[in-house]
């Protein structure tokens, strides 16, 4: 009988651990390039790590990792046109102000990048993409990324 307790408990441990942790990334194209989040999380939800990469032809560019906290991304244009990718990060936690990323499609080169020092940068996104830049955890086009709930 004690034998029988002890696999159940470890089968219940190992469960546990499978569902607190996790490794997925998602892609989109926008403009010119695709790009690839990659997320990996070993613990809560704002212990996820998130690492954006930009794809054009045989090139993979790393270009901005968050450590911790809230990611979001989605394909906008700016006024002109063309098209650019907006990413938002911010601490994860209720005084947490977002902070913006911008990638220029065709370069794969970053006209803008958060921080990280929970400041935000709003205005400096708004001259880049001549538009007002809202808060894409609220913008049902982005593609990237919903935290997992535990």
């Amino acid at each position: 009988m004690f034998n029988r307790c002890k696999y159940f408990v470890t089968a219940f441990v190992l469960l546990s651990m499978a569902c607190f942790s996790y490794a997925e990334s998602v892609t989109t194209t926008c403009g010119d390039s695709k790009f690839e989040v990659q997320m990996k999380n070993e613990g809560g939800p704002l212990e996820t790590k998130f690492d954006l990469y930009g794809i054009k032809g045989k090139e993979k560019k790393k270009l901005f990792t968050l450590g911790a906290g809230n990611f979001d991304a989605v394909c906008m244009k700016n006024k002109s046109g063309k098209a650019m990718l907006v990413f938002q990060s911010d601490c994860g936690g209720s005084v947490c102000v977002p902070e913006y990323g911008i990638v220029e499609t065709d370069k794969l080169g970053l006209l803008l990048t958060p921080g990280q020092k929970n400041k935000s940068n709003a205005k400096a996104a708004e001259k880049i993409l001549s538009t007002p830049v809202p808060d894409l955890s609220e913008v049902s086009e982005k593609f990237c990324c919903e935290i997992k709930k535990r």
